[in-house]
């Protein structure tokens, strides 16, 4: 995931906003505060299918075709629901556990390794499933990880918080 972090749009601006914070501010407090808020940021994303820069995502297959299953990157809601802050005095990270959140978060092109094409579900008609078959398919861009100036500005604010708290004596 680290590396995942590294390639995110504004993570040099989140970057210097904790490089400004004190020292005696930084910590799990500050880390946790500021993994929350992004946590928070992701899933206004899920809930509205847009990227950081605000760029809608570009509807699945299921999605178009009105086959269930909520919005897209939705279906089951498993990749939301796994979305995770772990911080420690250190530093902290947004982690999805998931194996094909990197396929979404950069787009991928699949192809076939044992067969010549790839076979794969696509809704039911009565008890029927109905298969599709493809020599690739590509999956487009869908930027859940990064950061808009506006999240950068609330990651900010967080990061004033807590340095005030901690200034009061609120906060360790």
């Amino acid at each position: 995931m680290a590396n995942l972090v590294q390639q995110v749009t504004g993570a040099t601006e989140i970057k210097a906003i904790i490089a400004r914070v004190p020292q005696a501010a930084r910590g799990r407090g500050l880390y946790l505060a500021i993994g929350e808020e992004v946590k928070g940021q992701t899933e206004r994303r899920f809930d509205l299918s847009m990227a950081p820069d605000g760029s809608r995502w570009k509807q699945s297959l299921r999605v178009t075709l009105g086959l269930g299953g909520g919005p897209t990157l939705v279906k089951s809601g498993d990749m939301r629901r796994s979305l995770t802050v772990n911080a420690d005095d250190q530093g902290g990270e947004l982690v999805i556990p998931k194996a094909y959140a990197a396929t979404h978060q950069f787009g991928a092109t699949i192809k076939p390794v044992r067969a010549k094409t790839l076979r794969f579900a696509l809704g039911r008609k009565g008890n029927r499933t109905n298969f599709v078959f493809a020599r690739s398919v590509t999956i487009p861009k869908r930027e859940m990880l990064g950061f808009s100036a506006e999240n950068v500005a609330d990651i900010a604010t967080v990061a004033r918080d807590h340095i005030l708290d901690v200034a009061r004596g609120a906060r360790p």
